[in-house]
């Protein structure tokens, strides 16, 4: 109905005032009464955020960033010697169904012969209810976060794996998987569309 869309249309030109507004009111706080500030327990937990990489940091001084990048706070992506595996799931589905899917990962390495095999098992499983039908990524948003809780996983799925690994067979994802290079690394992508209530592997041999 034309409520609805009214009601919707002001919903998503407003979706994201909230992180303005936190903001806003920390540093009114800050800076309004910095006498009545914690500081110490402020930056340890600062920095205990940086390390555990939930926020990133840049400046502009480069003396300031080259102490950033050397504590790891930069977000760049490490690339340690030897053998490592780092999986990065994206939700493109313009929903939260993220916090509905159990994920498992396998990881298994064969070294007989010249080279190590690598065999990595993804398992998806979408524990939520369907809201609607079908996938349609155009119906997915509501105003009530739960509902965006619900319904099918679009899921882009990026594999990081050390320099010159060969990607040699793939399974379960809608297209076979794709080998990148990214940042003088290997990567391997692939997307998969899970709905309400299915699981699926996604295998890949290197």
């Amino acid at each position: 109905s034309a409520g609805t869309a009214r009601v919707m249309s002001a919903w998503w030109a407003g979706r994201k005032d909230v992180i303005g507004l936190a903001v806003g009111a920390a540093l009114e706080r800050l800076m309004g009464d910095p006498r009545g500030v914690d500081w110490l327990t402020l930056g340890a937990t600062a920095r205990a955020l940086l390390d555990e990489r939930h926020i990133q940091a840049f400046a502009h001084d480069e003396a300031l960033q080259d102490v950033i990048l050397a504590n790891g706070w930069g977000g760049a992506l490490a690339r340690p010697e030897g053998d490592y595996l780092l999986v990065v799931d994206s939700n493109v589905g313009f929903n939260k169904v993220t916090a509905s899917v159990a994920q498992r990962i396998d990881y298994t390495v064969t070294l007989d012969g010249d080279r190590p095999r690598a065999r990595l098992v993804l398992t998806y499983e979408n524990l939520s209810t369907a809201r609607r039908p079908g996938c349609d990524q155009a119906t997915q948003y509501s105003p009530v976060y739960a509902d965006m809780t619900r319904g099918c996983y679009w899921d882009y799925v990026r594999v990081y794996a050390p320099p010159g690994a060969r990607l040699l067979a793939s399974s379960g994802g809608d297209e076979a998987a794709e080998a990148l290079t990214e940042q003088d690394g290997d990567v391997f992508t692939a997307y998969l569309v899970l709905p309400p209530g299915e699981r699926r592997e996604v295998v890949l041999e290197y």
